[in-house]
Order: C-alpha cells, then structure tokens, then sequence
C-alpha cells in the first residue's frame, strides 16, 4: 500500500499542475488549429495523462474504496498553488475544507496501511 500511496501523490500532484497549467494555456484561447501550439495546454493534458497513469497503476495494488478518496488531495494542491501562482484569496471556510480534505485522506491511508 505505501507504494501506491507514492502513486496516488503523483496523480494528484500532477492532477494539480496540469490543471494550472491548463488555465494559463486557457488565457486568451481561440478555438482553432492553433491551440495545438499551446505548450501550456499540452502539457497541462500530458500531466493529466500522467496523473491517470499513476491511479491505474496505484488500482492495481490498492482498494477503489481507498485509492479514489485520496486523490480528493489534488484540490488541496490547486488550492495552494493558485494561491501562491495566481494570487487566488483563500479564505477562512477555503483553508477549514482543505484541513478537513487532509485529515479525511490522513484517516483513509492511516486505516488502510495499518
């Protein structure tokens, strides 16, 4: 289990950068065949490739019922990054759920792995 707990931390980290990365490549965007000139957007979608590769790989070892709780971790990270990247405001009910997002995935791995 802790391997794939490695896993499901990449899916979600990746999960996470992608999507940041996908709302920069989104700034601006006209739908057209230049789109496919977009690094950002690509590999925003190449993170997101990596992330489902990760939760395929962390399913083959681990519980659905556990696996997919914990990349709840991935809001966590959008949360902060755009925090710091985009200057998003967090606000006080914001940083309460995100408390409440770790110490549920905390209770999930703890409950699995002992």
């Amino acid at each position: 289990m802790v391997k794939s707990l490695y896993l499901i931390l990449g899916c979600s980290v990746s999960n996470a950068i992608g999507q940041l990365l996908l709302k920069i490549g989104a700034k601006g965007i006209v739908l057209s065949l230049d789109i496919i000139k977009n690094y950002y957007l690509i590999a925003g979608l190449i993170l997101y490739a990596a992330s489902a590769v990760a939760m395929i790989l962390a399913l083959r070892t681990s519980d659905l019922s556990t696996v997919y709780p914990l990349t709840a971790l991935g809001y966590v990270w959008v949360a902060f990054l755009s925090f710091f990247f985009f200057k998003d405001t967090l606000s006080f009910t914001n940083v309460l759920g995100i408390c409440m997002i770790v110490c549920g995935s905390f209770f999930i791995a703890k409950g699995d792995i002992a």
